[in-house]
Formats: structure tokens, C-alpha cells, sequence
């Protein structure tokens, strides 16, 4: 019994020491951590907008493992930024490559990040004014959206007028050209963005008229201009309406009076797009005398002569059209009051017509008095002559011509040599009427110095005329 228990409990001994060294193996054995095994981004390329960021999204596998801390690689800072989280920042327009690197477990994975531009989407014209007069400007401002357009300053602007007739735009400014409605457009250089604001182009009415005149006078028959002025100067509207209170006494265009007949008027100018007007008092006078006309102002007589001169006054319209005539003279011509002049001896006199109704007006015709025979002429009309020491001979005509209108009777006519000796004569009467000549033909036998005489008798005035031979 005893040796049955003995060995009982060395067996219970041996399965105590066994577990107890198993159990004691359990706890000195290692449990090792779950690793990373791959990373990756959710996407291989992404794009931006300047100034836009965005948080890079990496995967890592397997994920129930708590999110590594990485380690970012740019492959240009000059056109983004990324920091230690890996946000990145778009800085400007260009490519780069972020590598997010797990060193420790010696993992990476690349992305793609495209950099744009940011366009303009919108344009916005504004100006202080829409009512603008014709002849000013005004300057058009505008906006490009978005605020943070890439190069924002760089972007131009195209102008033009939906109606250059009312109005125009040069590199924004506006100019009115004529009275009514018209677009200011505007639009991005380049693209299809534009936009447009309608303006009011305005006139400037008048605000007053002024006359150089207070009151006028105008003689009959005579112009009164007035001199006027419409304010503000740079006034759209200068078309005035002129009236006369009465068309009968005077009448009125442009200003301009005309004296019809004696009397009073009020003459009215009024702005045609307002109620501006201004008037004057003006009278009509009787007409004076300002011009003589005379039908001759020179005129050659011969004694005993005797012709009219026609005088008529300027303007007709003038109420005392007389006139008073004087001679200058009255030995060389004398002057009745029709106008009849009668010379009475050789000389020069002038003939007076002055106005009675204003003395100053005065016009003169001027007169010489010539002797009957001043439109006879003698001369030699040809020769065939040889001289020697002033002995001639061959053959010549003499001739008297009469060009006046009174009729030459030629008594006698004589060639004398030089010593007084009559080589030949005549006393035939004959008579050389108007624009007709007497013809001698003399020929010559060695003669001296030879002298031709001509003596002819005009209304029972005698004349001589001599040609000496040279």
C-alpha cells in the first residue's frame, strides 16, 4: 500500500513540474506588431488652381494600422508648397512631382500635380455717372472676377460704342457726340467676356441770349445787324427763332434787320428747344443819301460842246433824292441843275453833283475843253525821198485826217522850200467830213528843207497845221 502511494504521488509530482514548465515556456515567448505593407495616393495626378490648396490623401495597407507620419518630397517648390501634413499650395502656373515617403519601412508612392491659371469668369463696367452731356467725357471703370485672376493687371480691355453717332469710347472714356441712348461696351482681350452699360447722352440748352444792342435804328431800304451771343457757349442747342412785331416796318433773319418803312418794332430772338428769348427795340428811319452814281465821271469836249449827265442817288429807297450841280469853272464849262454841261473855252474843270439831303455825299465828273481841231491830225502817210545836205527829192503824200464828228474845210494848202520860196498850192475848198481824209501827193526836184502847210476852218474857225520835212 505504502509503495502504490509513493509512486501515486511521484506521478502527480512529474504532471505538476510539467505544466508548471509549460506554463512557464508561454510566457517568455515574443508577439511581434502588424506592419505597413504598401501606401499609395488615391490618385496618380491632380490639378489646382493658383492659389487653391488641397490635403494629399495617401492610402496605406493594411489601414487598420494608425495613419505613419510621412515624409514629403516636392519636386518644385517654385511651383507649389507642401508641408508636413501634406497640404499643398499652388503657387504658380507649372508641374511638379510630390513623393510621400515611409522611410522606416522603406515605402513610397508619387503624385501628379498640375498648377492653372486662374481665368477670369466675369466683367463688370461702372461709371459714376449714366446721364452725360454732349462734348464732356467721362472715364468707365471696370472689374475682372475672380479678384485673384492670374495676372489680373495683364488682361485688356476691347472698347466700342454701340452707336458712334452718339457716342464714342477711346481706352475707356466715353465722349457724348449727339443726343440719345447708346451702349458702352467692354470686352476681356481674348475671350468671349464682355459687358455693357447703356448711357443718356444729354444737350446743354440754352440758359441766355445776348445782343451787342440795347435798341437799334435802321434807315429804309437799309440792313441793322445784330450781334448776338447764346450762353453757356458750349450749348448743343444755338438755333434761335427771330421775329419781327411787325414784317411790315421791318423784317428779321438771322439777325439781320431790313428797314421797310418808317415806324417802331420789337425784334424777338427765342431759342428753338427752349423758352430762352431776348428782344430789342428798333425804328425805322428815313433813308439818306449815301451814294452818288453818275452816268460819266470823265468826259473831253470840245468848245462849245455840251452833254448830260445822268446822276441817280443810293439807295433808291432814300426820301430826298435832289441834287445841287457846280462847275469848278464856270469860264471852261458851266452846269445847270438837270445836269446839262456846256464847254465854254479850252482847260480842265470838274463838274459837282452833291446830295441836298445829306451834303456830304458828293461824286464828281471830270472835263477837259478842247479846241475844235483837236481831232485833226496831219501827217506824211508815205515817202520815197533822198536827202543830201537837206536837199530832197522824190515823192510824198501829205495827209489831214478828221476824226472828229464836226466837218474840216481845208482853204488852202502850200509847200513852201526852206528859204519861204511856194514850190506848189492850192485853194480848193474841199471838205473832210467825219472819220475822212485829204490826200496831196508832191514830188520833189532837189528841194531845201521843204515845209507843208494845211490851213482848214472848223464851224468858221480858222486853223493851220505845218509838217516840216526832217
Amino acid at each position: 500500500m505504502k509503495s502504490k502511494l509513493t509512486f501515486s504521488k511521484l506521478m502527480l509530482f512529474i504532471i505538476a513540474s510539467t505544466n508548471l514548465l509549460l506554463s512557464c515556456g508561454k510566457e517568455k515567448e515574443e508577439v511581434l506588431p502588424e506592419q505597413i505593407s504598401k501606401i499609395e495616393f488615391l490618385e496618380s495626378e491632380i490639378t489646382l488652381k493658383i492659389g487653391q490648396s488641397d490635403t494629399l490623401k495617401v492610402i496605406h495597407y493594411p489601414q487598420n494600422i494608425t495613419k505613419p507620419i510621412y515624409k514629403w518630397i516636392n519636386s518644385n517648390p517654385d511651383v507649389l508648397i507642401v508641408d508636413e501634413v501634406g497640404i499643398i499650395k499652388a503657387l504658380k502656373v507649372g508641374k511638379a512631382e510630390v513623393t510621400a515617403n515611409l522611410i522606416d519601412r522603406g515605402l513610397k508612392s508619387k503624385i501628379i500635380v498640375n498648377v492653372l491659371p486662374v481665368l477670369p469668369e466675369k466683367l463688370t463696367l461702372e461709371v459714376s455717372d449714366k446721364n452725360l452731356f454732349i462734348g464732356d467725357s467721362i472715364r468707365v471703370k471696370f472689374s475682372i472676377n475672380p479678384p485673384n485672376t492670374t495676372d489680373i493687371a495683364d488682361f485688356k480691355i476691347d472698347w466700342s460704342s454701340s452707336d458712334e453717332k452718339i457716342l464714342t469710347v477711346s481706352e475707356g472714356m466715353v465722349k457724348g457726340v449727339a443726343e440719345g441712348k447708346a451702349k458702352v461696351i467692354g470686352k476681356i482681350r481674348g475671350t468671349n467676356i464682355s459687358h455693357e452699360i447703356e448711357m443718356n447722352i444729354k444737350p446743354i440748352l440754352p440758359t441766355s441770349i445776348e445782343f451787342n444792342l440795347e435798341s437799334g435804328q435802321v434807315e429804309v431800304g437799309q440792313f441793322l445787324e445784330i450781334l448776338f451771343k447764346v450762353n453757356p457757349e458750349n450749348t448743343t442747342h444755338k438755333d434761335l427763332i427771330w421775329t419781327s412785331s411787325n414784317n411790315s416796318i421791318a423784317t428779321v433773319e438771322n439777325g439781320m434787320i431790313m428797314g421797310i418803312k418808317e415806324g417802331e418794332v420789337v425784334i424777338t430772338a427765342k431759342a428753338k428747344s427752349n423758352s430762352i428769348s431776348k428782344s430789342i427795340k428798333v425804328k425805322v428811319v428815313p433813308a439818306k443819301v449815301i451814294v452818288i452814281e453818275l452816268s460819266e465821271t470823265q468826259r473831253k469836249l470840245m468848245v462849245g460842246e455840251s452833254f448830260k449827265i445822268i446822276a441817280n442817288v443810293v439807295p433808291v429807297e432814300a426820301k430826298n433824292k435832289s441834287i445841287t450841280w457846280t462847275s469848278s469853272n464856270n469860264s471852261v464849262a458851266i452846269v445847270d441843275q438837270n445836269g446839262n454841261v456846256t464847254a465854254k473855252a479850252m482847260g480842265s474843270v470838274e463838274i459837282i453833283a452833291t446830295s441836298n439831303d445829306n451834303p456830304k455825299i458828293v461824286n464828281v465828273c471830270y472835263i477837259d475843253v478842247v479846241d475844235l481841231d483837236h481831232n485833226i491830225n496831219t501827217y506824211i502817210s508815205s515817202s520815197s525821198m533822198v536827202i543830201i545836205n537837206n536837199n530832197y527829192t522824190g515823192s510824198a503824200n501829205f495827209v489831214l485826217a478828221n476824226y472828229g464828228h464836226k466837218t474840216a474845210t481845208v482853204n488852202r494848202f502850200e509847200v513852201l522850200d526852206g528859204f519861204g520860196n511856194i514850190l506848189t498850192s492850192s485853194n480848193d475848198r474841199v471838205d473832210v467830213t467825219n472819220n475822212r481824209q485829204r490826200i496831196y501827193s508832191i514830188t520833189f526836184r532837189n528841194n531845201y528843207k521843204p515845209v507843208v502847210n494845211f490851213y482848214f476852218e472848223i464851224d468858221g474857225k480858222k486853223f493851220q497845221r505845218t509838217i516840216t520835212m526832217k
